[in-house]
């Protein structure tokens, strides 16, 4: 059986630019992959828009994931990892990089792992000396003690764990990952010697988690169908009238999502920059991270605004305006028996390709009479 998990990478970075690309088949991923990274594919043509694709930054992107999963699998059979293997001036440098990064975290790890037992060690100690005289015994002060530091110690392994799992799995910010190591973002609620309440707010109280991640909701959709009237009925020409699925897709909620959003963390990171407290430059790094991100994807789907895609007879077109779908019609431009559709809508026609493309208005006059004659 194939391993699909070169696949599910490729579809996964690709998706980032259009979000369509999760629908492609595994076999259009697969022929797209290698088309990028140069490996000999039987289908030469590619479903990749580079238009709205950064070619180099999504091939390094690629190669860098294919790396680290291969020093966690080292067994694999995955077609492109085994044929990347063989080009080793390609993939070598990308493998000498996760293996780096992989030390490095270890290391960090390891670090971590002593930091957090010491902080243990010594809230124990503290919350001794807070509740020995006014709340337990001295057998059943013990006792708890001993459940407390079990129960933490378990949590601190499995936090380390969980943390590099995601470090090396999406590449979370460096700022967040010294917050997790080095703050105080899961305290808990214990009346601690720590954590008396007689004392200031953590630093927790600042942690900006919330704001950092970006969940845009699903476009709103609109479908209808009609039949594209085709403009000769000269004998001997198809008179192609087959009937047009149109679906009109909103990306007003992800755009407003978005610019909502914005607005919320750039509040946040001008409240922050004002206040002093713990690991203020790491909580900064992270808000100003989503705010580049927001801002990268509002102008991906405003650049995506009154673009379509077809695969006839169905249309797909991308709005950000409300657009009156009951009003838009289909032609076929069958002149000398060749078969070009266009869409009417607010009182212009625009030519459609089977694939991608962004709505552009007819300007020949022969042709715009030959379709009003049909309107």
């Amino acid at each position: 059986m194939l391993n699909s998990a070169s696949i599910d990478m490729f579809r996964d970075l690709v998706s980032e630019y259009d979000a369509a690309y999760r629908s492609v088949s595994v076999r259009d991923v697969l022929s797209d992959a290698k088309e990028l990274l140069g490996i000999w594919n039987d289908v030469m043509e590619s479903t990749l828009d580079y238009k709205i694709i950064n070619k180099e930054e999504l091939k390094e992107a690629f190669l860098s994931d294919l790396a680290l999963h291969y020093l966690q699998d080292t067994s694999t059979e995955d077609p492109i990892i085994s044929a990347l293997i063989t080009e080793a001036v390609l993939f070598q440098p990308y493998l000498e990089e996760a293996r780096l990064f992989s030390q490095a975290f270890a290391r960090v790890q390891r670090k971590a792992n002593k930091r957090l037992l010491q902080e243990m060690e010594e809230e124990l100690e503290a919350e001794e000396l807070f509740h020995a005289f006014n709340r337990l015994q001295r057998k059943e002060n013990k006792a708890v003690l001993q459940s407390i530091q079990s129960s933490k110690q378990s949590k601190a392994f499995q936090m380390v764990l969980r943390i590099a799992a995601i470090l090396l799995l999406i590449a979370i910010p460096a700022g967040i990952l010294r917050l997790y190591f080095m703050g105080d973002s899961n305290n808990g609620s214990t009346n601690t010697a720590e954590n008396d309440p007689k004392k200031p707010q953590s630093s927790s109280d600042y942690f900006a988690s919330t704001y950092v991640d970006i969940k845009l909701p699903k476009p709103s959709e609109e479908t209808s169908t009609v039949n594209a009237e085709a403009t000769t009925t000269a004998m001997g020409y198809a008179n192609s009238e087959e009937a047009f699925n149109i679906k009109i897709i909103n990306l007003q909620p992800q755009l407003s999502y978005l610019q909502k959003r914005e607005k919320e963390i750039n509040s946040r990171i001008n409240t922050l920059k004002n206040k002093t407290f713990k690991h203020k430059k790491s909580t900064l790094d992270s808000l100003e991270t989503a705010y580049a991100k927001v801002i990268d994807l509002t102008q991906y789907i405003q650049r995506k605004e009154l673009t379509y895609e077809m695969n006839a007879p169905k249309l797909s077109v991308y709005v950000i305006k409300e657009k009156d779908l009951q009003q838009m019609k289909v032609f076929n431009y069958n002149d000398l028996g060749t078969d070009r559709f266009y869409l009417y809508s607010e009182g212009k026609y625009f030519a459609l390709n089977n694939g991608q493309g962004i709505l552009k208005a007819e300007t020949d006059e022969g042709i715009l009479s030959a379709l009003d004659s049909k309107n």
